[in-house]
């Protein structure tokens, strides 16, 4: 419950500071923006965020989960990036109790290249901004570029299972490994990554993140 609260608190106050960096852009243009802003802030379990903070404290981490609640705000900031591609994909309407980002796009831009291209930039925003609250957690440099390089593999990674999930039924037909297909698109960013992701920020060692 703490964990999920202070990822709560950091992540309007983390959001609030990027809207306040963001040029002064024609309403019209800061759409996307506003809209990965509003997908980010609508909750959500958080247990991402909590499984990189419970791995950080498990490895003796210095100062404990409060020290790495960015690296939290980053995950879900991942996950909101996935999620808005994905609604895209799958013509989804809702998300979170509301109108996914896509059908936000519709609403303002019609249906229309416009509004497909918003909701594309508005999730490639959200990747951006999981990169850079990563690399804004103050844990020593070497840690956090361990951690980076395990979001960088995982994004990749889910990439990679969504190949599979919009290709190899077609491709395949029925022999081809929906295991494997969930492993990289789903268990990699939701349990894989993050445990990694808090055990590198406390300074584990390799052999134990292969254990992981």
């Amino acid at each position: 419950g703490g964990v999920r609260v202070k990822v709560e608190a950091a992540l309007g106050t983390w959001l609030a500071a990027k809207a306040a960096e963001t040029p002064d852009f024609h309403a019209a243009a800061r759409a996307p923006i506003d809209a990965a802003h509003d997908l980010a802030k609508r909750g959500g379990k958080r247990w991402r965020a909590v499984l990189v903070a419970a791995a950080y404290d498990s490895f003796q981490g210095e100062g404990g989960a409060s020290a790495v609640v960015l690296a939290g705000v980053a995950i879900e900031l991942l996950q909101v990036y996935l999620l808005i591609h994905d609604d895209w994909m799958d013509g989804d309407e809702l998300r979170r109790g509301g109108p996914s980002v896509p059908a936000m796009m519709r609403a303002r831009f019609g249906e229309s290249d416009l509004a497909d291209a918003s909701a594309i930039l508005s999730g490639d925003y959200a990747a951006g901004l999981a990169l850079e609250a990563l690399l804004s957690v103050s844990c020593p440099g070497d840690r956090v570029v361990r951690a980076a390089r395990e979001l960088a593999r995982v994004e990749k990674e889910v990439v990679l299972g969504q190949l599979l999930d919009v290709h190899a039924p077609r491709a395949w037909g029925d022999s081809w490994d929906v295991e494997a297909m969930y492993a990289m698109k789903t268990a990699s960013y939701t349990v894989r990554a993050p445990v990694l992701m808090g055990a590198m920020l406390a300074g584990a060692s390799d052999a134990a993140c292969r254990a992981l």
